[in-house]
C-alpha cells in the first residue's frame, strides 16, 4: 500500500512539473508575441516610413556615384537611377528562444538540401548549391559571425563554377563524340578499303585462274594437232 502511493505522488509530481514547463512556456511566448507585435506596428507605422524618407532623401540630393559594402562586397551605387517608389518589407526578429527555433529549423533544412543535391547531383531542379549555401549563410550570421564570406563563398560564385563546368564537360562530351565519329568514319574506310582489297584480290585470282585454263585448253590442242 505504501509502495502503490509513492508510485502515486512520483506520477503527480511529474504532472505538475510537465504542467508548469507548458505554463511557463506559453506565458514566454505569450510575451513574445506581445513584444514583437508590438516592435512589428511600430516598424510598419514608423520606420518604413522613414526608411522611405531617407531614400527619398538620397535620391534627392546624392548627385554622385559612389562605391559602398554591402554583404563583404563592394558595388556602386547611384540613388539618381533608383524608381520613384519603393518596395520595403519589415522583419521583426525578437528573443534567443525564437532564434534558437530559427536555428533549428534552418539546421532541418540544411539537412534536407544536402541530402537533395547527394540523391539527385548540384544540377537537380529542386535545390541548388547557392541556395544550400545561402542556408548556411544564415545559419552563420544567426550565430553572430557577420562576414560569412570567411566561411563559405558567396552562391552567385558558385552557380558560375558549377555553369562553367557544366559548359566545360558538356564541350568534353561533344568533342568526345566528334572524335567518335571521326574513328567511325576512319573505321568504315578502313573496312571498305579492305573490302574494295579483297574484291580485287578474288578478281586477279580469277583472271588468273580463267587465263591458266586458257593455256592448258590451248596447249592440249596443239598437242592434238601434232599427233595428227
Amino acid at each position: 500500500m505504501h509502495q502503490s502511493r509513492t508510485c502515486q505522488h512520483v506520477k503527480l509530481g511529474d504532472n505538475v512539473t510537465s504542467n508548469a514547463a507548458s505554463a511557463v512556456n506559453a506565458t514566454i511566448q505569450g510575451a513574445q508575441l506581445k513584444i514583437e507585435m508590438i516592435a512589428r506596428v511600430f516598424a510598419e507605422t514608423g520606420c518604413r516610413d522613414l526608411a522611405k524618407g531617407v531614400l527619398h532623401l538620397l535620391q534627392k540630393h546624392q548627385d554622385s556615384e559612389r562605391v559602398v559594402r554591402i554583404r563583404g562586397e563592394f558595388v556602386s551605387i547611384d540613388p539618381r537611377a533608383w524608381a520613384n517608389g519603393f518596395d520595403l518589407s519589415i522583419e521583426v526578429g525578437l528573443g534567443n528562444g525564437r532564434e534558437d527555433e530559427k536555428m533549428a529549423m534552418l539546421a532541418q533544412i540544411a539537412g534536407k538540401q544536402e541530402q537533395i543535391i547527394s540523391q539527385l547531383g548540384p544540377q537537380n531542379p529542386v535545390v541548388k548549391p547557392s541556395q544550400y549555401v545561402n542556408t548556411l549563410k544564415r545559419i552563420a550570421e544567426m550565430a553572430g559571425f557577420k562576414d560569412t564570406d570567411q566561411f563559405f563563398a558567396s552562391g552567385d560564385q558558385i552557380d558560375a563554377q558549377i555553369a562553367q563546368g557544366a559548359q566545360q564537360q558538356a564541350q568534353d562530351n561533344s568533342a568526345g563524340i566528334e572524335q567518335a565519329k571521326l574513328e567511325a568514319e576512319i573505321a568504315l574506310k578502313r573496312e571498305k578499303m579492305q573490302a574494295e582489297l579483297a574484291l580485287e584480290r578474288e578478281k586477279m585470282q580469277a583472271e588468273l585462274e580463267l587465263r591458266r585454263f586458257e593455256l592448258e585448253a590451248e596447249l592440249q590442242l596443239r598437242q592434238q594437232k601434232l599427233a595428227f
